[in-house]
């Protein structure tokens, strides 16, 4: 009878020890999904255009207005701004000056993530020839 039991009890042992190893493996398993999946979906948010003029800004939103739309956009600390092609910060915005920008909607709040100022730069006309020769082609 020992000699069956010290088989049998390491054997429930072993079995134990390969159980929690397989039950701790699947736990690392969806939790590395559930992360992938989270930075998937912030990943999959694509910032939209929007574009008008500003009718509004305070220190920390803006205000564009369309012929017959006006939406306010969060500006944060990873807000690009920029003027003529150059870095530039809120302060240089105007009220009544044509504004393009970017955003995506983090739970209903509109947070802008690219603010132009300024008319739109004009295309140099060599980059408007090549696109006409890649289509031609």
């Amino acid at each position: 009878m020992k000699s069956f039991l010290k088989p049998s009890v390491a054997a429930l042992l072993a079995m134990s020890l390969t159980l929690a190893i397989s039950a701790n493996a699947e736990k690392k398993e969806k939790g590395e999904g559930k992360a992938k999946a989270e930075a998937s979906a912030t990943a999959k948010v694509k910032a939209l255009p929007y574009a008008g003029t500003l009718s509004a800004k305070t220190a920390d939103s803006v205000t564009v207005k369309q012929k017959t739309a006006e939406k306010t956009f969060a500006v944060t600390a990873d807000t690009k701004i920029t003027k003529d092609g150059k870095p530039a910060k809120l302060d240089d915005a105007v009220v009544g000056e044509p504004v393009g920008l970017s955003y995506i909607d983090n739970a209903g709040k509109l947070e802008a993530k690219s603010i132009r100022l300024g008319a739109k730069p004009a295309k140099p006309a060599g980059e408007k020839k090549e696109k006409a020769e890649k289509k031609a082609e």
